[in-house]
Formats: C-alpha cells, sequence, structure tokens
C-alpha cells in the first residue's frame, strides 16, 4: 500500500495529498452529521485549521526555516504550483469554513462532499479512463464525478432535485477553468449556492 501511494505520488496524482484533502472534508461531514444541526465544532475546528494553514504557509514563504521545515516534513502534500504560493490546503479549509458558515448543514456537508469526493473521483476516472477531453479535462472523469456526488448527496438531503442540482454545479465548476482561482475555493460555495436555490425552488 505504502508503494503505492509512493509511486503514485511522483505521477499525474499525488495520492497522499488527495488522501490528507478528502479525509478533512469528510470529517467534517462527519463532524456536522454527529453535532447535526448545531455547526459550532465544525467552525471552530475549521477556523483553527485555516489559522494554522496561514500561519505555515507565510513561515514557508517568507523565511528560509519556514522553508526548510516545510519542504522536509510536509513538501510532499504540495503541488509545483504551491511552492511559491499559499498552498491549496489553505484556500482548501478556507471554502470549507465559508461552506459551514453560510449553508445549512445537509447543503453544507452536500458541498463539501463535491470538493471533497468528487473532484478526486473526477481527477482520478479521467486520467484512468479518460479519452473524451473537454476544455482540458475528461468528459469520463467529469461524470463519473457526477453520479458519485449524486448518490451519496442523496443519502443527505431530501431532495433528489437538490442531489442532482448540487451535484450537477459540482461537476461544471470543476470542469470549466477559471483562471488564477483556485478550484478548492469556489467547487463547494458554487455548489452549496446551488443546492441552496434548488431546495427554495423545489423543498426539502
Amino acid at each position: 500500500m505504502l508503494e503505492f501511494f509512493t509511486k503514485a505520488s511522483t505521477g499525474k496524482v499525488n495520492h497522499f495529498r488527495t488522501l490528507y484533502h478528502s479525509s478533512s472534508g469528510l470529517i467534517i461531514v462527519l463532524l456536522l452529521k454527529v453535532n447535526y444541526p448545531s455547526k459550532r465544532l465544525a467552525l471552530i475546528v475549521l477556523a483553527a485549521a485555516s489559522l494554522g494553514l496561514f500561519a505555515l504557509d507565510m513561515l514557508r514563504l517568507f523565511t528560509n526555516a519556514g522553508e526548510r521545515f516545510c519542504n522536509k516534513y510536509i513538501g510532499f502534500l504540495l503541488s509545483d504550483k504551491d511552492r511559491c504560493r499559499f498552498n491549496s490546503s489553505f484556500y482548501y479549509a478556507i471554502s470549507l469554513f465559508f461552506s459551514v458558515l453560510i449553508f445549512s448543514p445537509r447543503i453544507a456537508m452536500g458541498a463539501i462532499i463535491c470538493l471533497s469526493v468528487g473532484d478526486p473521483v473526477a481527477k482520478i476516472a479521467g486520467l484512468t479512463f479518460g479519452r473524451i477531453r473537454i476544455l482540458g479535462k475528461t468528459l469520463e472523469g467529469t461524470l463519473a464525478g457526477f453520479v458519485v456526488c449524486f448518490f451519496i448527496i442523496r443519502l443527505i438531503v431530501p431532495s433528489g432535485a437538490v442531489a442532482f442540482t448540487g451535484a450537477l454545479a459540482g461537476a461544471c465548476i470543476e470542469l470549466v477553468p477559471i483562471p488564477k482561482v483556485d478550484d478548492n475555493l469556489i467547487i463547494p460555495l458554487f455548489s452549496g449556492l446551488a443546492m441552496t436555490v434548488a431546495s427554495a425552488l423545489f423543498g426539502g
């Protein structure tokens, strides 16, 4: 198993990083589920994580000692583009914090699923089975992410229309490249907004 992760992390998909991001999102979903309808604990955890990651990035980007420490101990979690900017884990934590803050607990859980499950499923399925290219991504990967998200979100929200809308919104925003905007930041917020509107229109 360790050999699989080590080899994969040197290729197109960093499985250590994917596992770290996915498990982080699913932990927040679990906190929301266990403490439903309270969002307080999830918000505290996400606020602490966001502040910690911000401080770590400040040290990494602006001090030599911080850069050496991060490269030694968490370098395997950084993508190439993360090395000269705030890393995607910071944007990930911030997006989850605002998703939980803004949306109802069930909608927030669905939005987090779109990022923590849908995004990696789309990437891995696209690299493994993808043949039809769309906007730099693959149709197969996008469909895989959509289907998986729909069935998981449907277990959380009472409305099939809301689950469909959230999964579709997450898949679309993952597919469409938005320059200079980290997709970790926008996928759950866009999906959560779409589900909120769908809930108002269709109920649930």
